[in-house]
């Protein structure tokens, strides 16, 4: 019965695997700290881009957009990257991937906040000005 069952999946699997999709556009890479707030990013429509910003491992802050996202503008994901060592305290990236959705100039807002604290103002604030292009 086992042999049976294997030789049906056998039959059934393709002779060469499909190609696994690629991202395209290719991803943008704007990297950003403390000291480059307010520098311009531009990208062509349905660009993804990248947004990386200092984090401090462990304190339970990341940053967050700040009210709603411009429209032209989509939240992708939010990762967190470590640097050096793997320690509460220890220094880190966040990585905040976007994707350009409308042509346009807009101001996107981030705040190192704690998700779950409620009518706190943020830590630290930074502004950036996105300029999506046909």
């Amino acid at each position: 019965m086992i042999v049976l069952f294997s030789a049906l999946l056998l039959a059934a699997a393709p002779g060469t695997p499909a190609p696994l999709p690629t991202l395209a556009p290719a991803m943008t890479k704007v990297h950003m700290s403390s000291f480059t707030a307010g520098q311009a990013v531009s990208v062509k429509v349905y660009q993804p881009f990248e947004i990386r910003v200092k984090v401090t491992s462990g304190t339970g802050y990341s940053w967050r957009p700040q009210g709603p996202l411009p429209p032209g503008v989509a939240l992708l994901g939010v990762f967190q990257e470590p640097r050096g060592k793997l320690m509460p305290g220890g220094p880190g990236m966040e990585n905040l991937v976007f994707r350009a959705v409308d042509p346009g100039k807009y101001t996107l807002a981030l705040g190192y906040v704690r998700p779950w604290e409620r009518n706190v103002k943020p830590a630290k604030t930074q502004t950036f000005a996105i300029t999506v292009r046909k």
